[in-house]
């Protein structure tokens, strides 16, 4: 019997003396992380020891996997690589992406948190979860970040763990936003992303596209008002026959410089174009839009009208010149200018800057 107990205290204590070794050996498990650099550049171990550029990144809120501890401690490694004829070296991370080894510049990351996105348009800072202890910093909306616990604190307002990377200082920063500013909804990520794309797009029917088709994701409330926002925001700079046209006496006008112009099917930059006005080109309007714009430091209408190659649409007033009537010295009926003196027209802000060459006029979408 005591043999048999002698036996059991043996095996307690070797698991015991195994489980502390295997403790302050560091013993590493596979972890969830979050990549908070844009652009963060990915390494691979060459045959020589030496690590190598893999020309590869990875954007901001990439999900990859790393070696931590049980204490979210990661394996910083310090190794080194050739760039020229010069050695140098630096403290890594080794990841796990796409079922790959890799290797990352340390404080790149964060550990036990997933990707966030401020839904805002401004979140303020705090270095703890006390609404006093703000710190004069803010994050503006479309912003990834990883996002970590959620607190209650008074008055029913929740606080979230936040960490994201400083280009000032190549580091990761921590701290806490009100919880109501930010999200980890997938949706709302993928929203706010495709939100920017359609922003950056060049053609209206791209825009439309990509804002209709963010209307079908499962988004939180502040991302939806985003939404219809951009939609207003399209309507309104999209189409401004929306306000109303005007029908004009019909008059030709040509363009006179060099290169061309785009005939649109909308009075805007972002119409879809349907033609060319070259130079010297006749073309005759027929009516204009009821509110002036300014592009490109020229406050004029949109008119509408048929080009000499029978194209029919829109193209932006400050750059058409009225064909002198047959006759006459100059058409008293010429409408040259009328656009400056419409100071009581909408501005847009498609532009700016002041009338140039075709080519000037060309880059900017007309």
């Amino acid at each position: 019997m005591m043999g048999g107990i002698k036996k059991i205290g043996a095996v307690f204590v070797l698991a015991f003396t195994f489980f502390s070794a295997a403790a302050q050996s560091g013993k590493y498990y596979e972890t969830d992380a979050v990549v908070l650099q844009d652009k963060c550049v990915l390494w691979q171990m060459g045959d020589d020891g030496k690590l190598v550029d893999t020309k590869e990144t990875l954007g901001v809120g990439a999900e990859i996997k790393v070696r931590a501890t049980s204490d979210y401690r990661m394996q910083v490694q310090t190794l080194t690589w050739t760039s020229g004829r010069v050695e140098q070296s630096g403290n890594f991370i080794r990841i796990d992406y796409m079922d790959r080894d890799y290797y990352i510049f340390d404080g790149r990351i964060a550990l036990g948190m997933v990707p966030g996105i401020i839904t805002v348009p401004s979140a303020a800072i705090y270095r703890t979860r006390n609404l006093a202890d703000i710190t004069g910093a803010f994050l503006v909306s479309g912003k990834v970040l990883a996002v970590g616990k959620t607190y209650e604190i008074v008055g029913g307002i929740s606080m979230s763990e936040i960490a994201y990377f400083s280009a000032e200082s190549q580091g990761i920063l921590r701290g806490y936003v009100r919880a109501d500013r930010v999200s980890a909804n997938r949706d709302d990520i993928k929203a706010i992303e495709m939100l920017a794309l359609a922003e950056d797009a060049y053609s209206y029917s791209q825009k439309r596209q990509i804002v209709s088709s963010v209307k079908d994701l499962n988004v939180t409330g502040n991302v939806l008002e985003m939404i219809g926002e951009a939609e207003m925001r399209l309507n309104r700079s999209a189409n401004l026959s929306l306000s109303g046209e005007v029908d004009v006496p019909t008059q030709t006008f040509y363009y006179a410089d060099d290169g061309y112009i785009h005939i649109r099917d909308m009075p805007s930059t972002v119409g879809n174009s349907v033609g060319t006005l070259a130079t010297d080109d006749d073309f005759t309007v027929i009516r204009r839009t009821a509110r002036s714009q300014t592009l490109y430091g020229i406050t004029d209408f949109w008119y509408y009208g048929v080009s000499v190659d029978k194209v029919d649409g829109w193209v932006f007033g400050g750059f058409l010149t009225p064909r002198p009537v047959e006759g006459d010295e100059k058409n008293p009926d010429a409408v040259e200018g009328e656009g400056a003196d419409a100071a009581e027209g909408e501005s847009g802000t498609e532009g700016n800057g002041s009338g140039g060459s075709a080519s000037e006029v060309d880059e900017k979408g007309l």
